[in-house]
């Protein structure tokens, strides 16, 4: 159960004595994790602009590339293959470019984990939500079945 949330403070632990803290407290923590989401989002939005931004033009691909071959200063990297040589500067700079991508995506993609788990731990009477939740999607799923029996039902006439 490694992804279960534990809340950071429940009704009863100390919103008795001292509820304003105690609000101020959620609110706060709840306020983290909403800035968290929206940095994450923020730097999404960032990483897949630059991938369309490649789709639509990859001779831009071509100067990102060239601009990280100079800073790992691959541009002369070569590789002997028998008796002749083979630059790998380009796809190794590829590579580069594609893991930062793939680094910052993963990153953004882990703040708006952190936020959502830090809002979600802040929230009181989660347990009726998802108690609602669960009875609502319950429903759903029966009446989805009586409206499949009712139209079964219709084809066999």
């Amino acid at each position: 159960m490694q992804n279960e949330v534990m809340p950071i403070m429940s009704e009863d632990d100390s919103t008795e004595t001292m509820p304003l803290i105690g609000s101020m407290l959620r609110l706060a923590i709840r306020a983290l994790g909403i800035l968290l989401v929206l940095a994450g989002a923020y730097y999404v939005i960032l990483v897949l602009t630059a991938g369309i931004r490649i789709s639509r033009d990859p001779t831009e691909l071509a100067t990102t590339v060239g601009a990280w071959s100079k800073l790992l200063k691959l541009e002369d990297a070569t590789v002997q293959h028998g008796t002749s040589k083979i630059a790998i500067g380009p796809p190794a700079a590829t590579a580069a470019v594609y893991l930062w991508y793939f680094l910052t995506g993963s990153i953004a993609l882990s703040l708006i984990g952190a936020g959502a788990k830090l809002i979600s731990a802040a929230m009181p009477q989660k347990e009726r939500f998802f108690a609602a939740l669960k009875e609502f999607v319950q429903r759903f799923r029966s009446e989805e079945e009586r409206s499949a029996l009712v139209a079964g039902r219709h084809r066999n006439r």
